[in-house]
């Protein structure tokens, strides 16, 4: 079963009907330096995860801390979901 490593609880479990996928769902936080402006990026590996394993949904937080646009986002924050448990694996 995917497992989540480290950190903040996901409000988005609470409603599941599997009480194993109730769960927190937590965050990896990375700091990074990119051109110039400070970033945080969060990374849940498991933030929905089906009982049968077979359907897992990854969550990405890309923020600027000082809000500055960024090339994917003009407010300054961009949240992406993403399908497959092996999605960002190189």
């Amino acid at each position: 079963m995917c497992r989540p490593s480290r950190s903040f609880a996901n409000p988005n479990l609470r409603g599941m009907e599997n009480p194993e996928n109730r769960e927190h769902a937590e965050y990896e936080i990375y700091s990074v330096s990119w051109r110039g402006m400070d970033l945080e990026i969060r990374h849940c590996p498991c933030w929905l995860s089906m009982p049968d394993d077979k359907f897992v949904t990854q969550h990405l937080e890309i923020r600027s801390t000082s809000k500055r646009i960024l090339p994917i986002t003009e407010t300054g924050y961009r949240s992406h979901f993403i399908n497959g448990a092996n999605a960002l694996a190189s």
